[in-house]
């Protein structure tokens, strides 16, 4: 990933502390402001719903800071989800992310990523197998920001 750590002095980075639930972990990268998440095993359709109110903090908070909010996913640790959760949590993707958010979904497998590919919007989204390359890829996006906040 580009090094971009001190670069964002100037923009207040949202204080948004660290969430540790059972079936996720969420909290803002300090560096960067990238929304960092992370599942853990198999979800029921009330961790969704606890996921969806904070997943709606953080990136709502990471949005009026910056204009837009880069967020990665890392479901390594999950397995297949049921067909209830996997409905929910593509829903509630539609609903949370808007123009300009950028999303960056770390999977364990080929299929995984087949199946982001199929059901996430690829103008706003895309499936990894590494996070070194879902790194890179929005690394783009920060350079951007970075651009945009300095004025050039």
């Amino acid at each position: 990933m580009v090094d971009v750590v001190g670069k964002f002095d100037a923009i207040a980075i949202p204080v948004l502390g660290r969430v540790e639930d059972p079936a996720f972990t969420l909290h803002v990268e300090p560096q960067t402001g990238v929304v960092h998440s992370v599942f853990h095993g198999f979800w029921t359709t009330k961790d969704c719903d606890r996921y969806d109110v904070e997943l709606t903090r953080f990136v709502t908070a990471a949005r009026s800071t910056y204009g837009a909010a880069l967020v990665m996913v890392d479901r390594r640790e999950t397995g297949v989800q049921s067909q209830d959760v996997i409905e929910r949590y593509y829903r509630l993707n539609r609903l949370v992310y808007q123009e300009g958010d950028h999303l960056a979904i770390i999977v364990s497998s080929s299929l995984a990523k087949l199946q982001i590919r199929r059901a996430m919007d690829s103008r706003w989204s895309k499936a990894f197998m590494s996070e070194d390359a879902a790194r890179t890829w929005l690394s783009a996006f920060l350079l951007t920001r970075l651009r945009d906040a300095s004025g050039r």
